[in-house]
């Protein structure tokens, strides 16, 4: 197993490359600078810098009362972890989608403090938006497709409001922003969401919406896959096409950033209310190639995506290294090929790259996005520079 990390990992001024144990596998879920991660024996670990309250879950997870909910500490990646800049939750096996307790309406109390509960039974996907403190949590019914909600002051789960067609929409997954969501419906029509000021709802305008509404220009597509990041989004069509929209500060829509004439028309241009189609580039080349795209992950403001040869290609900021590119902490505003795995640990100013491998291993396999991180990993051993084996 080989495991690559880019990017933050403790605080600004303090990166540490220890943020992530050397003995992790896999990371399963990262937040600001919190992390959980699975382990060489298959353990499920917390770590980094993370509070009490993620703390907790991943105790209720991981001790004698997670048998009840069908969900053994050694089952990673049939577990998904959500929450935007902290872990909010997890979703097991089974279908039981665990979070907080924030109020008198959870299902079940998890933990002998009370504290961890029990929200929603047969979901079969979760994500939440927002901040700790104040968040919203939404669910798909795995029995009828409908999504459900929740929020950290009314915690009790209802049905999100339905209008015209939508009544007899099912939904297959959902992912959230900082302040939105998106949801994939079985038919391949893609639906968005809560705030729209920077145009990451994809509906061509600023409006925020208050309930699901299919994205027009992506109808036909048939979309497989998407991500959000704090104030754009992305999907992936069946064709192996991306598709960004939203805000584009850092390029992180992998389009270019258009320019203009002064310095607010400049940072107004750069973002785009319209799914625009993601070209890709080999170095030093002005003409795009044909890339075709296998998943799709997004940081705060940062894209990554895997390819159907197993390469990983990055684009928006890259302050702290997230973006994966050698000696760089540059950002970038279109899609450039991440760095090949040469060496076990490289350090430029604010960020590190640091391997940890064992066994052997070969093309990546996943990837994870944390709010200012990447995480990328592969079942098999990476070659190093001069042909041989990596340590």
């Amino acid at each position: 197993m080989t495991l690559f990390s880019f990017g933050f990992k403790a605080s600004p001024n303090s990166i540490q490359a220890s943020s992530v144990p050397k003995n992790a596998a896999r990371v399963l879920f990262a937040g600001w600078a919190s992390f959980v991660i699975e382990n060489k024996d298959g353990l499920i670990e917390i770590c980094g810098e993370y509070g009490p309250e993620e703390a907790l879950l991943i105790h209720a997870l991981t001790s004698a009362n997670a048998v009840h909910l069908d969900a053994p500490q050694t089952l990673g990646l049939s577990l998904k972890f959500f929450g935007w800049e902290a872990l909010q939750g997890f979703l097991t096996p089974a279908g039981y989608v665990v979070g907080l307790r924030h109020g008198a309406d959870a299902l079940s109390p998890t933990s002998s403090s009370g504290d961890v509960q029990v929200y929603y039974r047969n979901a079969k996907d979760a994500a939440a938006c927002g901040r700790s403190v104040d968040h919203l949590t939404v669910v798909v019914d795995a029995l009828t497709g409908r999504l459900h909600y929740w929020t950290s002051t009314e915690s009790r789960p209802q049905p999100v409001p339905i209008t015209g067609r939508l009544s007899s929409v099912k939904f297959q997954k959902v992912w959230a922003g900082e302040a939105h969501m998106v949801a994939l419906a079985t038919d391949g029509t893609l639906y968005s969401w809560g705030s729209g000021r920077y145009g990451q709802l994809g509906h061509g305008d600023l409006v925020s919406e208050s309930v699901p509404k299919a994205i027009e220009s992506l109808e036909g597509m048939h979309i497989i896959d998407a991500a959000c990041g704090a104030s754009f989004s992305v999907a992936l069509s069946e064709s192996g096409d991306v598709y960004s929209f939203g805000l584009n500060d850092h390029g992180q829509l992998g389009i270019g950033r258009r320019e203009g004439s002064s310095d607010v028309e400049k940072r107004n241009a750069r973002n785009t209310s319209y799914p625009q189609l993601v070209d890709f580039f080999a170095k030093d080349s002005v003409e795009p190639i044909d890339v075709t795209v296998v998943s799709v992950a997004c940081g705060s403001a940062h894209m990554i995506v895997l390819d159907d040869q197993r390469s990983f290609w990055s684009c928006g900021w890259g302050k702290y290294g997230q973006l994966g590119q050698t000696m760089s902490s540059e950002s970038r505003d279109t899609m450039v090929q991440m760095v090949r795995s040469t060496g076990s640990v490289v350090r430029a100013d604010q960020y590190s790259l640091r391997k940890r491998a064992d066994q052997r291993a070969g093309p990546w396999t996943n990837a994870i996005c944390g709010l200012w991180s990447t995480f990328l990993w592969s079942a098999d051993e990476i070659e190093d520079g001069s042909g041989g084996a990596s340590p």
